[in-house]
């Protein structure tokens, strides 16, 4: 694939985004790949095979998917949602060193609730919590 670079293109004062991939190792004329749908918060695997990023594509829900930085096809890997099943805001996916799993900031749309910091394991799909501390959006 060559040097990968992924950016999120939002215009000035609006709120959505969607993502440009490049290929430094090509032409430079534009990207090769732009998501058509609103998305934000591109991070890649540490060998580059993948891109995960937060888009709201599906019934206007907040989910994390992920993409070959080629394009494609996006897979679903997960909704976040509290305990009464009401959507949460998700941060930017921070992606571990061998691709194994995410960690993201989950926060309540409900006014002076916390911030969590999770952990998602990609292979079992399980979401754990590592921190509930913050009080600051994702």
């Amino acid at each position: 694939m060559g040097q990968l670079v992924v950016f999120e293109d939002r215009p000035f004062g609006e709120q959505d985004a969607d993502l440009r991939f490049f290929n430094l190792d090509r032409d430079l004329q534009g990207p090769f790949y732009v998501t058509p749908d609103h998305e934000a918060g591109p991070a890649s695997t540490s060998d580059g095979s993948q891109v995960y990023f937060v888009s709201n594509r599906v019934f206007g829900r907040q989910a994390i998917w992920r993409i070959p930085p080629g394009g494609g096809t996006p897979t679903f890997i997960t909704f976040v949602e509290d305990a009464l099943h009401e959507p949460e805001l998700i941060g930017k996916p921070a992606v571990s060193p061998d691709g194994h799993h995410l960690a993201y900031a989950r926060a309540s749309t409900t006014p002076g609730s916390l911030t969590k910091v999770m952990i998602y394991d990609v292979e079992t799909q399980e979401e754990r919590l590592l921190s509930d501390q913050g009080d600051s959006e994702p």
